[in-house]
């Protein structure tokens, strides 16, 4: 590809400084992924500036930098190309260097506030090898056998189209992706369309960013603009939010017997749910090896997707049974004296979900241990705790990723929500896992909340290796 094909019929105007004869080999925006014949794009951040590693990509072998400020000090042997827009311009290079790869595929879109990845994975395990689905999640990318760990639930535009681009050359037949609020609002998809847009829930969270929930739900909906024409639009008609999605040729499902797909749980075990559905005028009766009715949502979700392609109901409920969780979404961890549950659950609403749900499975005690995130949404703190006290018999609060604040400041916020009779707070999350593992007794289940699949903790700018799994599977060992 050429500098000058890329510059050509640019949707504003640009200024060149250096020649646009210039061969490119590679896109990116971060100055440690950039090769020989790469463009770098000099994004600005909340908390860093792209065009402080211009020498940094120009010297691992950058030829075009894209910024918004020319940098009369580079070397001549590269070319800048002035830009007002940074994120159009990243758009605008990434559709015609990987040529629209999106286009060649059937793309399925995932938004709500909870369940995106489950229902990802699912919609993935449904469409089967017949109709193979790369998938994109907060935990990790996967192109067929090929897998890598995720660093943003949804990715920039450059990733995102080199996704598409290498699921199209092997030959997936489509590809299904979470789309979050931050997304849709930084237009990460870019010219990114969809042949499905799946609307799953709303409850309060990234509301630092958003500020109130109305502000959230317009943001969920900007995904109806990325739709293709005639798309599908799939939404969960037991959500408040998500039911004013109902529109001409719009499917729902829910629990309500007007839903194009309705259902409901008839029995919960830590093998997973059994459930009747109504579809098109039949009855079928299923099971799902996930554990909580919180989930059947999602498996509602992921069942009226592969419906809307083709498939048949029955069909869909056979291959439901051979399903396995993703990571860290209450992923079991062998115990001889109880359960051990690990979740993502990092939201108040979620966090009742999964209480409630292990709540009617308790033989005994129901012990949680949680924390809340720094940097991130501080309203919901002290509510986690008031949720984790009335649904749990012991509550031990410990940090999640603490990130640049104080771990002890968070916990204290998350306290001003509990009485705190039954609170055990201990700020080093594995000497917490420990002790949560260690006092359980026969018939106890024991909840590990907030970071589900990481495999590190972010304290202080510093990335420590922490993997919950990994820490009360030892404790379960010496318990």
């Amino acid at each position: 590809m050429n500098l000058k094909k890329l510059l050509e019929n640019f949707p504003f105007a640009v200024e060149i400084k250096g020649k646009s004869d210039v061969g490119i080999l590679g896109l990116s925006d971060h100055s440690k992924n950039v090769g020989p014949g790469f463009v770098f794009f000099a994004r600005r951040g909340k908390n860093y500036d792209g065009n402080e590693y211009v020498e940094e990509a120009y010297l691992a072998g950058a030829r075009v930098i894209v910024s918004d400020m020319y940098n009369p000090f580079l070397s001549k042997e590269v070319t800048q190309v002035i830009v007002p827009d940074i994120t159009l311009a990243a758009c605008r290079f990434s559709d015609v260097f990987f040529e629209l790869p999106a286009d060649k595929l059937y793309t399925i879109g995932i938004t709500g506030t909870a369940g995106k990845t489950t229902t990802t994975c699912l919609i993935r395990h449904l469409y089967g090898s017949d109709r193979p689905l790369a998938m994109s999640t907060t935990i990790e990318r996967r192109i067929g056998e090929l897998s890598f760990p995720s660093s943003l639930t949804t990715p920039n535009q450059i990733e995102l189209q080199k996704f598409f681009f290498d699921a199209a050359a092997r030959q997936m037949y489509g590809a299904v992706l979470e789309v979050t609020s931050h997304s849709l609002m930084q237009n990460r998809l870019g010219s990114v369309r969809f042949d499905q847009a799946l609307f799953l829930n709303l409850s309060p969270e990234h509301l630092d960013f958003h500020h109130t929930m109305d502000a959230y739900f317009a943001a969920k909906q900007r995904l109806l603009d990325a739709l293709k024409p005639g798309a599908a639009i799939i939404y969960n008609a037991d959500c408040p939010y998500m039911r004013t999605m109902k529109r001409e040729g719009a499917f729902s499902f829910g629990s309500d017997p007007g839903c194009d797909l309705s259902g409901k749980v008839v029995q919960e075990s830590e093998e997973g749910v059994e459930f009747i559905l109504s579809y098109s005028g039949n009855r079928y009766e299923g099971k799902a090896p996930l554990i909580g009715a919180f989930n059947f949502s999602n498996v509602m979700a992921a069942l009226s997707s592969a419906l809307i392609s083709g498939y048949a109901l029955e069909t869909l409920l056979s291959r439901l049974m051979s399903f396995e969780a993703p990571r860290g979404r209450l992923e079991r961890v062998p115990n001889t004296k109880g359960t051990i549950f690990v979740d993502y659950a990092h939201k108040p609403e979620a966090l009742r979900e999964v209480l409630l749900s292990l709540g009617k499975l308790r033989k005994r005690r129901l012990i949680v241990l949680f924390g809340c995130g720094g940097d991130r949404d501080r309203q919901k703190r002290p509510v986690m705790g008031k949720v984790a006290e009335e649904l749990a018999d012991v509550v031990i609060v410990t940090s999640d990723n603490p990130r640049s604040e104080s771990p002890k400041a968070i916990i204290d916020e998350i306290l001003m929500g509990m009485s705190g009779h039954n609170a055990i707070v201990i700020e080093d999350r594995r000497a917490a896992i420990l002790k949560g593992v260690h006092m359980m007794e026969e018939g106890d289940i024991l909840l590990i909340a907030g970071r589900g699949h990481a495999r590190q903790q972010q304290v202080h700018g510093n990335m420590i290796p922490l993997d919950d799994v990994e820490v009360a599977s030892q404790g379960s060992v010496h318990a």
